[in-house]
């Protein structure tokens, strides 16, 4: 730790890195207090040190790779790189440059053997080892495309991996961004056990935050809840975009500190402006915008603040997140309780934390986040924005939706986003400032969330028989646009019995209730229940052939099929197809028509 500026800089990096440990600068006793507190927790929360040992496979050859914590070159053309200490529960990213054959590669062709080494003292190694193939190298992937790349693997046969389960992943993705269906494009599909590769077409102006909003976990979470056996979802590449851009901004600041050109700025600049920050815009406008403020000091603070950003992307340690947006991605819920104490001095405005969607309706966003601590003798406000995401530009657009809220300190803050439009995907960020100084906080990283959609959908249709009463119970949810739901039962004309008496049986009923019970005595038949929102809009009905001599349109907004009796569904549900477009099962006994996506 470095207090104050007068310490020596260059030695106490010099001895972090031969420690294998982080480097801290404090310049005021609160800042000591709040680094403190993040290394005694780091400590707390590491587990032993890792080590990398790499080795090329037939013509490929390991170039470059990071090396900040020190590396040796072993036998057999191996290579071994440091980690330094893993923090329990936390991903290591390791970046390199590779040699390719000069053949173009198959995209299983196996590029390098990678080998983990968790040493434990007393105890023994921990070996972990992997092969990494020509698909997973970002530039044979990315380069070229247009669109946001996006990987889903399944842990699925191959072979029985169907053009429908297909569709049916296609029309998940669309749903969860609330796309067009044509907005999203695969690219391939390879074994392994099955990786769909797609592309979402988006305009270029809304690919960088679409980008930095992207949550892997909830796609697989939304894939998962579809039934889908989801192995991981990823971006192609972003990954390694990140820990590149980390490693080439380690470099530069290390070579300021030491007083070398400014020129080596260009380099990380081409970096962040180029593929790479295309693929991570959050980290490239990080590690530069970190650069800026660490230069903006003076010379003997400079070099410290410049050495301890360089110390901690070495080690993926977060010394100052607070200050230095690129060092969030190394922090943890542990290192930051016990790093930002009631005594931390404010130079800056805070970064907003943990915002999170606490529910969603058809028109309305309900949202929550951490607040920050108020400067002292200043009002704080919060600046909350919502972008829509769309497929395609629009010029009628009318930018992002946006509110402001009071300040209440560092406790929980619940706001109500409201006037947005149903069935769409929005990017939202919130970002603190001072009204009378003018100061404003980061914005904090854009969450995507979705409006729900306005359509009907079944939630229950439960069918019991007892000799011949039957009982049929419905329920559904959806945006109610009237006073009540029109709801009816009538039996299909095709399907009612030849030798019967010929009679149709109808029942209907008008409720503000998105439920109802139907008991009665029921012929073998195909009974169709229908949910009419007579104020509803005209998009998004379904189709119902119109009785002869009506002028009106009926506005059903879901429609079931109920099946008493012994009957070959299959046969149903192709007749009914023919008449009212696609229908699937909904349960034992029971259609249900589908919407058209």
């Amino acid at each position: 730790v470095g207090y104050s500026s007068a310490s020596d800089a260059q030695l106490l990096r010099q001895l972090s890195r031969c420690g294998r440990g982080p480097f801290l600068y404090a310049d005021s006793a609160q800042s000591a207090q709040a680094a403190l507190g993040r290394l005694s927790a780091w400590a707390e929360e590491c587990s032993y040190e890792g080590f990398a040992i790499l080795r090329g496979l037939g013509e490929c050859s390991v170039l470059e790779m990071e090396s900040g914590l020190g590396s040796e070159s072993l036998t057999a053309g191996c290579q071994a790189v440091m980690l330094g200490p893993l923090v329990q529960g936390k991903a290591r990213a390791l970046a390199l440059k590779i040699q390719l054959p000069e053949s173009a590669p198959d995209l299983n062709t196996p590029l390098f053997d990678c080998t983990f080494v968790l040493w434990r003292p007393g105890q023994g190694p921990l070996l972990s080892s992997c092969t990494l193939r020509a698909m997973q190298v970002p530039s044979l992937l990315v380069e070229g495309l247009t669109g946001i790349p996006v990987r889903v693997s399944l842990a699925e046969e191959f072979s029985e991996f169907t053009s429908e389960k297909q569709d049916r992943v296609l029309a998940s993705l669309s749903q969860y961004w609330h796309m067009p269906r044509t907005a999203i494009t695969v690219d391939s599909v390879r074994s392994g056990s099955v990786i769909l590769d797609v592309r979402l077409l988006v305009p270029p102006s809304l690919a960088a935050p679409l980008l930095e909003a992207f949550d892997a976990s909830a796609v697989e979470d939304e894939l998962r809840s579809k039934g889908f056996p989801v192995n991981y979802v990823m971006v192609p590449g972003q990954q390694t975009a990140r820990r590149v851009l980390q490693w080439a901004s380690a470099d530069v600041m290390s070579d300021l500190a030491s007083g070398m050109s400014p020129d080596s700025m260009l380099k990380l600049r081409a970096l962040a402006g180029g593929q790479l920050g295309e693929m991570d815009p959050g980290t490239a406008r990080s590690v530069l915008e970190d650069l800026e403020a660490a230069l903006q000091t003076e010379q003997a603070d400079a070099q410290h603040r410049l050495l301890q950003l360089e110390a901690s992307h070495c080690l993926a340690f977060p010394a100052a997140p607070e200050d230095y947006a690129a060092l969030r991605g190394y922090d943890t819920a542990a290192i930051r309780a016990r790093g930002s104490g009631p005594g931390r001095s404010i130079s800056t405005l805070g970064v907003i934390q943990d915002l999170t969607l606490t529910n969603a309706s058809f028109e309305s966003l309900d949202i929550e986040f951490l607040g920050i601590v108020s400067p002292p003798g200043e009002e704080l406000r919060y600046l909350v924005s919502a972008a829509e995401v769309r497929a395609e530009e629009s010029g009628a657009d009318a930018g992002p939706r946006s509110w402001e809220v009071p300040g209440s300190g560092s406790s929980l803050v619940e706001l109500e986003l409201s006037g947005l439009k149903s069935a769409c995907a929005y990017l939202v960020t919130v970002r603190a400032i001072c009204p009378a100084s003018g100061r404003q906080g980061q914005t904090c990283p854009a969450r995507l969330m979705c409006t729900l959609p306005d359509m009907v959908t079944w939630t229950r249709v439960g069918f019991g028989s007892s000799d011949s009463w039957q009982v049929i119970e419905l329920e559904w949810t959806g945006k109610l646009h009237g006073s009540a739901w029109t709801v009816s039962l009538n039996q299909e004309s095709s399907f009612r019995s030849q030798g019967g008496a010929g009679l149709s049986v109808s029942k209907s009923t008008i409720t503000s209730k998105p439920r109802w019970t139907v008991q009665g005595s029921l012929d073998r038949g195909v009974y169709r229940v229908d949910v009419e929102d007579p104020d509803g809009p005209l998009e998004g009905i379904l189709p119902t052939p119109t009785a002869k001599g009506s002028r009106t349109t009926a506005r059903v907004r879901a429609r079931c099929w109920v099946l008493v009796g012994p009957w070959d569904k299959d046969q149903v549900s192709a007749k009914l197809q023919e008449k009212y477009g696609l229908v699937c099962q909904f349960a034992e006994n029971v259609l249900v028509a589908a919407p058209d996506s």
